[in-house]
């Protein structure tokens, strides 16, 4: 019920983060089909650190190439949230950042293999529908924990009610990571098993 509360508080943040994160996969097509050495440039770290991931997962029991693919996504979204202590606005060019490649990829690969935009998404679908709304969850995080010390400045400062906002925070901050672990260990078993099929 508590996680429900919050999603239900949340929503309009995680729907604004989804028109962020379409916004910016058109805009990382445009620029592939349009600047693609400038792609090429600075792409090489992101390129390579899948690359890695591949390398990892290749030739590896099922169970590990899904225990991979959680961790790098838990990973990816503990950044997302660590990344807000800094400036709040830091997970939100992360999420941006993420579009771009997967547009870039996506103009990549039809390239290269002949495959459609809609195959293409068709493919990354089924784990995408938990994948995706989990890191929405950790980019809202990220936001709010970079919020936090303002929101208790203001309150010392102008608010004659005091609410415990750190506890609350950290409170829900727990139900949150339970909720995307699970999310993301759904979306690693589809990533693992469904999704190359669609692919394929």
């Amino acid at each position: 019920d508590e996680i429900r509360n919050l999603l239900k508080r949340d929503w309009r943040f995680f729907a604004g983060s989804a028109v962020v994160f379409i916004i910016s996969i058109l805009l990382g097509s445009y620029l592939q089909q349009t600047y693609p050495q400038l792609i090429a440039k600075y792409g090489k770290n992101y390129f390579g650190k899948f690359q890695q991931l591949a390398q990892l997962i290749k030739g590896k029991p099922l169970w590990v190439e899904i225990a991979v693919i959680w961790m790098n996504n838990i990973m990816a979204s503990l950044m997302a949230i660590v990344m807000g202590i800094f400036l709040p606005v830091l997970p939100l060019l992360s999420l941006i950042g993420n579009g771009l490649m997967i547009g870039v990829v996506q103009q990549i690969i039809q390239a290269q293999r002949g495959m459609s935009m809609a195959q293409f998404y068709l493919g990354l679908l089924p784990h995408g529908i938990f994948e995706l709304p989990a890191f929405f969850m950790a980019v809202g995080l990220g936001v709010r924990l970079g919020c936090l010390p303002y929101r208790v400045i203001w309150q010392r400062h102008m608010s004659p009610q005091r609410k415990p906002l750190i506890r609350i925070f950290f409170y829900e901050t727990r139900l949150y990571l339970a909720l995307i672990s699970v999310m993301l260990i759904v979306a690693a078993v589809f990533e693992a098993m469904v999704s190359p099929l669609l692919l394929r």
